[in-house]
């Protein structure tokens, strides 16, 4: 391994085995005064820089962006790009630099496919994480690189639930980070549905999923799945007068007519068979 001399930043040594794993690291700093960084061929490696203190000025596709406190930036291998402190005070920064075979996927699927500059919430969050690394790689604990890999892993989905693009909405990167949940749901919800099967459709955790759901939507998976099935039934209900409520049930996913019941009567108030009678089809 490589050390800086003051022991704020660390290179791990990469062997074949380690290189193998869907992601590791190739190196973190921790309060570190940034340089800089020219790379007008980019860096082989995804990288993540996010502003302590101080801020910096990024050169990426001919724009030129500011990066201040509560901002990172990600680039992507290959990217050209160029960085530096703005101004004469020190441009304070955590930073890693990771890979891994499975890391681009997972950076498609959570709505990062791109370079550029990130707004951040709770930036202290990945702070820890990249705190930890760094102490694990200097201290020789993982020479194979698994915990490493996890903590990559784990600085990914902080990165998406903690950050957004600097210019858009966090409702709609939330939205956009969950569309492919709710077109699941959508296609499904007539099925049993598992909640391993709609973390899947975005490569996150169920508990990671339970969170995106409850920042966006204020509710659980399972509530929203209910409320689709609910939605649908009312459309049944009223298109189809001569359907007997079992089998409405059992078309929105439901095999227990009195489960289904207690489910209507507790998203609209009355029974399914009180709700077709008021709409004049009872």
């Amino acid at each position: 391994m490589k050390y800086s001399r003051d022991d704020r930043f660390i290179y791990a040594t990469l062997t074949e085995q380690t290189k193998l794993l869907p992601f590791y690291l190739v190196g973190v700093g921790c309060d570190w005064d940034q340089e800089p960084i020219n790379r007008p061929f980019g860096y082989p490696s995804f990288v993540w820089v996010q502003t302590i203190s101080g801020s910096g000025t990024l050169t990426l596709a001919g724009q030129t962006l500011d990066i201040t406190p509560g901002e990172g930036l990600l680039i992507h291998p290959g990217v050209p790009h160029h960085y530096h402190a703005d101004g004469a005070a020190p441009w304070m920064v955590d930073w890693i630099a990771f890979e891994g075979n499975s890391v681009a996927g997972v950076l498609d699927s959570i709505g990062r496919s791109d370079s550029g500059v990130y707004s951040v919430v709770h930036q202290e969050q990945i702070s820890a994480e990249l705190h930890r690394a760094l102490g694990i790689i200097k201290s020789g604990s993982d020479p194979r690189g698994e915990e490493c890999s996890a903590i990559a892993y784990s600085v990914l989905m902080l990165l998406a639930r903690l950050t957004h693009f600097r210019d858009e909405d966090p409702q709609v990167s939330y939205h956009n980070r969950l569309t492919p949940v709710f077109r699941y749901i959508d296609e499904h919800y007539a099925r049993p549905v598992q909640i391993t099967d709609l973390a899947k459709q975005v490569s996150v955790s169920p508990q990671y999923l339970c969170r995106l759901f409850r920042a966006y939507l204020n509710t659980r998976p399972f509530e929203y799945v209910a409320s689709v099935r609910i939605a649908k039934s009312k459309l049944l209900l009223i298109e189809h007068p001569d359907m007997r409520i079992r089998d409405v049930a059992r078309s929105v996913g439901y095999d227990s007519e009195s489960y289904f019941g207690t489910v209507f009567r507790r998203s609209e108030g009355i029974s399914p068979t009180r709700f077709r009678s008021i709409h004049g089809l009872g």
